[in-house]
């Protein structure tokens, strides 16, 4: 049961952050700075690092969360697809990293929104993290008991 719960959350906040990113994506398009508290907004996401290759790295973000919730629904009930969306979840938690250690140590500017969306990446990182190594214990547990099956009943 606490793995269909977890199941569930995971989803819930593969949601959220998918629209927050949606959210301030579309606030920059309307020329508009979301900031959720404080006022380095602008100056974070107006900053050299707030593009890469010329698309907004809210664009990008909301692209690569709408993928990992698609690939969550399809990693569901097997472990070897589970594994490509661990893979996937720690490629986005290590962006997480590098943004807000961007915020911090380069900039010098904390934006609320951005640190919102990063704090929740990691979250969902932690949680598919757990959600992966419980997947992978029940596993080698099947795979233990089935080994120890006797060949002759009696």
């Amino acid at each position: 049961m606490l793995f269909k719960a977890l199941s569930i959350y995971l989803a819930a906040l593969l949601l959220i952050e998918l629209i927050l990113s949606i959210y301030i994506a579309y606030g920059q398009y309307i020329n508009e700075v979301v900031c959720f508290a404080g006022s380095n907004c602008s100056a974070v996401q107006g900053s050299s690092y707030g593009e890469i290759a010329g698309i907004k790295t809210s664009v990008l973000g909301s692209f690569a969360f709408a993928l990992s919730f698609l690939i969550y629904i399809w990693a569901q009930n097997s472990y070897k697809r589970h594994r490509f969306f661990f893979g996937a979840m720690s490629m986005d938690a290590l962006a997480a990293i590098y943004f807000i250690s961007l915020q911090f140590f380069v900039l010098k500017q904390l934006c609320a929104s951005c640190l919102v969306v990063d704090t929740f990446m990691l979250t969902i990182f932690a949680l598919s993290f757990y959600e992966f190594h419980t997947q992978r214990k029940e596993l080698l547990t099947s795979l233990s008991q089935k080994r120890r099956a006797p060949f002759i009943q009696w």
